[in-house]
């Protein structure tokens, strides 16, 4: 890694780690430093009491930046950055990768035998051939894990297509883990700086991952109008920092923010329970993005293609 790299990556894990020093308009009381240095206490007076001498030495927080900043990060609090930040302290724009060693690697598992028993594909045989890696301990994002199915074990099939159709149980799954809802808005605001600002692909596709669970969810958004009220803020202020290509899927040639945010504003829009309030701003916002993005929004309960109904084939 090279000392421009290792500089980037120092600069922005001090910003994961003081970032309410700016934000919050005062001087945050830190323990130690990214280096584990211990910061006396006279010290922490002396910078309260020189505030505006200390202003032209904070290169990265220019102040034309600062209310920018401030709209990107304000839902993120201490505990969130706490828990989702790498344990080393440092976001990397590439992740270490290490091997499986061979006792380490999972064996005889029901899933695999299942597999070789019904056989395996072309790219199911391809992927074998790869080494196993994974990231190097203590490097990786904490972010929360994103359900893998978005049914309960014991499904119907019936059920099993109205849970692909409305992600409304894998989302209130995930809200359950946390300690308070709203720190799914602070994590999406996190995962969403370390792209910007740290260059993490991991962040951005679970900053992708979030934005396609809250938006396909429709049952739990009158429980939930808190949420999918401020996500709809936070989000329309992030796209504003990133350049359209940027959201296009390259497999299925399509801007998946726009083809997500179709879905959620259909189903604020023909949701019953939703009060008038979520539905303005909705709106508000529908109106704010097209204007900007000339993204078509209009007909939004008629079905796409890819939305046709699922069939369960039944073992």
């Amino acid at each position: 890694m090279n000392m421009e790299n290792q500089h980037q990556e120092l600069v922005f894990s001090v910003i994961l780690n003081v970032k309410t020093l700016l934000l919050r308009g005062g001087i945050k009381i830190l323990k130690t430093s990214v280096l584990s240095v211990t910061v006396p206490e006279e010290t922490v007076e002396r910078l309260k009491a020189n505030l505006k001498e200390l202003d032209r030495y904070l290169g990265p927080y220019p102040f034309d930046m600062w209310n920018q900043w401030k709209d990107l990060t304000n839902k993120i609090d201490d505990s969130i950055v706490e828990r989702c930040s790498p344990v080393c302290g440092f976001v990397r724009s590439a992740l270490e990768l290490v091997n499986f060693d061979d006792a380490s690697r999972p064996r005889g598992t029901e899933s695999r035998k299942r597999k070789r028993g019904a056989g395996l594909t072309v790219e199911e045989k391809e992927q074998e051939l790869l080494p196993d890696l994974k990231p190097k301990p203590g490097t990786e994002l904490r972010l929360s894990e994103l359900p893998q199915k978005f049914y309960p074990d014991d499904a119907t099939p019936a059920e099993i297509t109205r849970h692909s159709l409305d992600t409304s149980y894998a989302l209130d799954t995930l809200l359950n883990k946390l300690k308070d809802p709203m720190e799914i808005i602070g994590e999406l605001q996190l995962s969403f700086v370390c792209f910007l600002a740290g260059q993490s692909l991991e962040a951005f596709e679970h900053w992708k991952g979030l934005v396609s669970l809250i938006c396909k969810a429709d049952s739990l958004i009158p429980s939930q109008r808190a949420v999918f009220s401020e996500f709809l803020n936070v989000l329309e202020i992030q796209l504003s920092h990133v350049p359209e290509e940027v959201l296009c899927d390259i497999v299925a040639s399509n801007n998946f923010v726009y083809h997500n945010l179709r879905k959620l504003f259909a189903n604020i829009e023909s949701n019953t329970n939703v009060d008038d309030r979520l539905k303005s701003l909705a709106i508000r916002v529908r109106d704010r993005l097209t204007k900007k993005f000339l993204w078509d929004f209009k007909d939004l309960q008629e079905e796409d293609d890819d939305e046709a109904p699922v069939v369960v084939a039944l073992d």
